[in-house]
Parts: structure tokens; sequence; C-alpha cells
């Protein structure tokens, strides 16, 4: 009854399969193997020694080499923030890269830790997760970027319909003043200051008796 993941799984990991309590069924490594299955063992059996056939199973996996979190490695020792440095994608994050990058990069990772005479423990998972808190930043970066967009286009709307308005009102003095002037001063092309010239005098005709 054992599962291949468990050679690399954290203490935390560990802990969770020993102490396991299932809404039917048995605790443990018992229940968590019979869960998937729908199977129940039978009533009257107690088990015991899951947490420490747990780890004599790891231990025996790793052999000669200590079990250590990817997290601690990684994070906390030389050798595992140079090798992380070293991996580091190009212009890129690990939001930006698929499961067989996150796969590789696992891999490197645990090679440069079998050479420092360690197992990391809990590696795929805390790659995910990294990747995971990062598109959850760019999410809300997009999040935030929308709304800004949605405040400017509001503005850019107002300022657009005033300018609008008073073009308009310039444009009905009649006072001389050329398309390109006036273009000039709104920062628009002449062509649109002649064609808005144009549809006011057909209005203004239209609405001469």
């Amino acid at each position: 009854m054992c599962d291949p993941s468990w050679e690399v799984a954290t203490d935390a990991e560990l802990e969770a399969y020993a102490d396991y309590r299932p809404d039917s069924g048995y605790g443990g490594v018992p229940g968590r193997m019979c869960r998937p299955g729908d199977r129940q063992i039978e009533d009257g059996f107690t088990f015991y020694g899951h947490r420490a056939a747990l780890y004599a199973y790891r231990a025996r996996a790793c052999g000669d080499r200590s079990p250590t979190e990817a997290r601690t490695w990684l994070e906390t020792t030389e050798a595992g923030r140079g090798t992380w440095e070293a991996a580091k994608p190009p212009a890129a994050t690990l939001a930006d890269v698929p499961d067989c990058v996150l796969a590789a990069l696992a891999e490197r990772f645990q090679n440069a830790a079998h050479e420092d005479g360690l197992v990391l423990t809990g590696l795929p998972a805390y790659l995910q997760q990294l990747r995971a808190d990062e598109r959850t930043a760019v999410d809300q970066q997009l999040v935030y970027e929308g709304k800004e967009v949605e405040r400017l286009e509001g503005i850019l709307k107002d300022l657009r319909t005033a300018r609008n308005r008073t073009v308009t009102r310039i444009l009905a003095w009649a006072d001389g003043r050329d398309d390109a002037e006036i273009a000039r001063l709104a920062s628009i092309p002449p062509d649109n200051v002649r064609d808005w010239r144009a549809r006011l005098t057909t209005e203004q005709t239209t609405a001469t008796p």
C-alpha cells in the first residue's frame, strides 16, 4: 500500500497521510488508499504505525541522502539559491512557463540537490504553487489595468464631448478663422473641422424656414 509519491513527500504531507480521516472507512494510510476505490476495510481492525511506516518508506527511497523540503533548500541555502538563479527561465517568470518546463526545473533542482547529498521533498508542489502565486498576481494586475482603462476611457469620453461642444461653439461664431487654425487649437485634423463646419452649415440651412 505504498504510493511512489511518498518517496519525495514533505513531512507535512506524510503527517496528513498518517492522520487521514475520511468520512467513511478507516483513517491513516489504509483509509487513504481505499478511499479512491470506494472500498472499506472490514470493521474490527485497528491499524497503527502509519507514521513510522511512511517515514521509513521515504528513508529507504532516499538511501544515504537526507530528505529536505524544496522550499527550505531553494530559499535559504547558498547552493539552492545559486541553482535557482542559474535555472531561471530567460526573459520570463514562472507564470509564463508550461508544465513541461516546471518538470524540467524540478529535475534540474533535484539533480543539484543530489550532488549536495539531499533529496528535495515536495518539489513539484512547491514549483506549482510558486507559478500559481505569480499567475494570481498577473490576474490582479489585469484587474487593475482593466479598471484603469475603464476610468481613463470615461474621462476621455467626457473630454471629447466637452471639446466637441467648444469646437461647435467657435464654428458658430463664423469669425473668419479657417479650419486649420481651429483644428490646431483642438488638436484634431483639419479635415475633421471642415466636415464639422459642413454639417453645421447643412443643419442651419435645414433649420431656416
